[in-house]
C-alpha cells in the first residue's frame, strides 16, 4: 500500500533537490564513489557527535551525510557517460 501523493512528493524532491544537487556535485568533479565516501565520513563524524552527547547536532550532521548518498545515486544515473 502506498501513501497518497507519494509519487508527486518523490517527483518534486527529485526535480527541485536531487537533480540540482547532483549537477552541482558533478560540475565540481565529484564521482559517485567520492560522494559515497564523503557521506560515510560525515556519518562517522555524526556518530562522534552523538557519542559526545550532542544529539541534535549529531542528528543534523547525519541528515547531511545521507543527502550526499542520495546525490551520489542521482549523479550516477544522470551523468553516467561522463565517468569513464
Amino acid at each position: 500500500m502506498t501513501l497518497p501523493g507519494r509519487e508527486q512528493l518523490r517527483g518534486a524532491l527529485r526535480r527541485y533537490f536531487e537533480e540540482p544537487a547532483a549537477r552541482l556535485f558533478h560540475a565540481a568533479g565529484f564521482s559517485p564513489n567520492a560522494l559515497t565516501l564523503l557521506g560515510f565520513a560525515v556519518c562517522v563524524a555524526s556518530a562522534a557527535l552523538v557519542a559526545m552527547g550532542w544529539l541534535v547536532a549529531g542528528g543534523a550532521v547525519f541528515l547531511a551525510g545521507g543527502t550526499s548518498n542520495v546525490c551520489s545515486y542521482t549523479v550516477n544515473l544522470k551523468c553516467r557517460c561522463s565517468w569513464k
